[in-house]
Protein backbone atom coordinates (compact mmCIF):
# COMPACT_ATOMS: atom_id res chain seq x y z
CA UNK A 1 0.00 0.00 0.00
CA UNK A 2 1.05 3.40 -0.52
CA UNK A 3 2.82 5.89 2.00
CA UNK A 4 0.67 8.07 4.48
CA UNK A 5 0.67 11.59 3.75
CA UNK A 6 0.47 14.07 6.95
CA UNK A 7 -0.75 16.90 5.71
CA UNK A 8 -0.96 20.11 8.24
CA UNK A 9 -1.18 24.07 7.90
CA UNK A 10 2.43 24.70 6.73
CA UNK A 11 1.49 22.18 3.57
CA UNK A 12 -1.41 23.79 3.00
CA UNK A 13 0.08 26.93 2.85
CA UNK A 14 3.06 25.31 0.56
CA UNK A 15 0.55 23.74 -1.72
CA UNK A 16 -1.13 27.32 -2.32
CA UNK A 17 2.20 29.35 -2.55
CA UNK A 18 3.59 26.80 -5.24
CA UNK A 19 -0.01 27.63 -7.20
CA UNK A 20 0.05 30.85 -6.71
CA UNK A 21 3.44 30.75 -8.19
CA UNK A 22 2.40 28.71 -10.87
CA UNK A 23 -0.61 30.94 -11.93
CA UNK A 24 1.76 33.99 -11.90
CA UNK A 25 4.34 32.55 -13.92
CA UNK A 26 1.65 31.39 -16.30
CA UNK A 27 -0.14 34.99 -16.14
CA UNK A 28 3.07 36.47 -16.85
CA UNK A 29 4.17 34.28 -19.73
CA UNK A 30 0.55 34.91 -21.73
CA UNK A 31 0.48 38.84 -21.16
CA UNK A 32 4.18 38.80 -22.26
CA UNK A 33 2.47 36.58 -25.75
CA UNK A 34 0.21 38.70 -26.05
CA UNK A 35 1.80 41.86 -25.90
CA UNK A 36 4.43 40.71 -28.33
CA UNK A 37 1.72 39.50 -30.76
CA UNK A 38 -0.10 43.15 -30.67
CA UNK A 39 3.19 44.28 -31.28
CA UNK A 40 4.08 42.10 -34.36
CA UNK A 41 0.67 42.98 -35.82
CA UNK A 42 1.52 46.69 -35.62
CA UNK A 43 5.19 46.92 -36.28
CA UNK A 44 4.53 45.34 -40.12
CA UNK A 45 2.94 41.81 -40.42
CA UNK A 46 -0.30 42.33 -41.90
CA UNK A 47 -3.04 40.36 -43.47
CA UNK A 48 -5.22 37.45 -42.09
CA UNK A 49 -2.91 35.62 -40.69
CA UNK A 50 -2.04 38.28 -38.25
CA UNK A 51 -5.14 39.12 -37.61
CA UNK A 52 -5.62 35.52 -36.57
CA UNK A 53 -2.86 35.29 -34.30
CA UNK A 54 -3.61 38.30 -32.37
CA UNK A 55 -7.08 37.04 -31.89
CA UNK A 56 -5.81 33.49 -30.82
CA UNK A 57 -4.14 34.50 -28.76
CA UNK A 58 -6.70 36.83 -27.18
CA UNK A 59 -8.97 33.96 -26.96
CA UNK A 60 -6.15 32.07 -25.20
CA UNK A 61 -5.24 34.81 -22.72
CA UNK A 62 -8.79 35.10 -21.91
CA UNK A 63 -8.85 31.85 -21.25
CA UNK A 64 -5.88 31.59 -19.05
CA UNK A 65 -7.60 34.66 -17.37
CA UNK A 66 -10.63 32.69 -16.04
CA UNK A 67 -8.50 29.51 -15.44
CA UNK A 68 -6.90 31.79 -12.86
CA UNK A 69 -9.96 33.23 -11.15
CA UNK A 70 -10.25 29.25 -10.23
CA UNK A 71 -6.81 29.00 -9.45
CA UNK A 72 -7.19 32.43 -7.42
CA UNK A 73 -10.56 30.61 -5.43
CA UNK A 74 -8.75 27.17 -5.07
CA UNK A 75 -5.77 29.41 -3.68
CA UNK A 76 -8.08 30.78 -1.41
CA UNK A 77 -9.61 27.69 0.08
CA UNK A 78 -5.71 25.85 0.89
CA UNK A 79 -5.25 29.42 3.07
CA UNK A 80 -8.44 28.99 4.58
CA UNK A 81 -7.93 25.84 5.30
CA UNK A 82 -4.52 26.23 6.79
CA UNK A 83 -5.84 28.88 9.00
CA UNK A 84 -8.78 26.60 9.97
CA UNK A 85 -6.76 23.84 10.64
CA UNK A 86 -3.94 25.89 13.27
CA UNK A 87 -7.68 27.15 15.21
CA UNK A 88 -8.76 23.48 15.39
CA UNK A 89 -5.63 22.07 16.46
CA UNK A 90 -5.17 25.06 19.34
CA UNK A 91 -8.77 24.59 20.56
CA UNK A 92 -7.92 20.95 20.49
CA UNK A 93 -4.45 21.42 22.06
CA UNK A 94 -6.37 23.32 24.98
CA UNK A 95 -9.23 20.94 25.49
CA UNK A 96 -6.86 18.49 25.84
CA UNK A 97 -4.96 21.07 28.51
CA UNK A 98 -7.69 21.07 30.59
CA UNK A 99 -8.36 17.65 30.89
CA UNK A 100 -4.72 17.32 31.63
CA UNK A 101 -5.25 19.99 34.82
CA UNK A 102 -8.68 18.92 35.80
CA UNK A 103 -7.23 15.19 36.70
Amino acid sequence: MGQNIVVGADKLRAAASQLENLRNEAEGALTNYLQASHNVAGGGWKGDASLANVVTTEEIHNAQMKLNTQWGELIHALQTAATRYEEQEAAARAAMQGVSQSM
